[in-house]
């Protein structure tokens, strides 16, 4: 393993929203980041997902504040969101660690070895 990162994301879309709306899942930092052994994909409410670039505010607890990412995914999540605002993450690290958080019991991520 070479701690080299990629994340790809994409969406399901929403029903009753405006022709030409940006969700959160196309804008780095805030559905998804990538970058110093890292990544970090995100799901949920993307307006709020955008508003508080959640991705990226996880990213720099992480490699800026030391935290870990148990730490970084639960303390802004619990910090930033309020429980009504269904939001989740799911990182991966340079040394194959991973750790996922949600504010809810929607399905956010799958796992497959093949």
């Amino acid at each position: 393993m070479q701690g080299r990162i990629a994340v790809a994301t994409s969406t399901g879309g929403c029903s009753d929203r405006p022709p030409g709306r940006v969700g959160d899942v196309p804008l780095p930092g805030c559905g998804f980041w990538a970058e110093s052994g890292i990544g970090i994909a995100a799901t949920g409410i993307g307006e709020a997902i955008t508003r508080e670039m959640l991705c990226f505010r996880v990213h720099g607890q992480i490699l800026q504040m030391g935290a870990s990412m148990p730490e970084a995914f639960e303390e802004v999540i619990s910090e930033r969101f309020d429980k009504k605002t269904d939001v989740g993450l799911i990182g991966i690290n340079q040394h194959g660690e991973t750790y996922a958080h949600a504010n809810t019991n929607m399905p956010w991520a799958a796992w497959s070895s093949d």
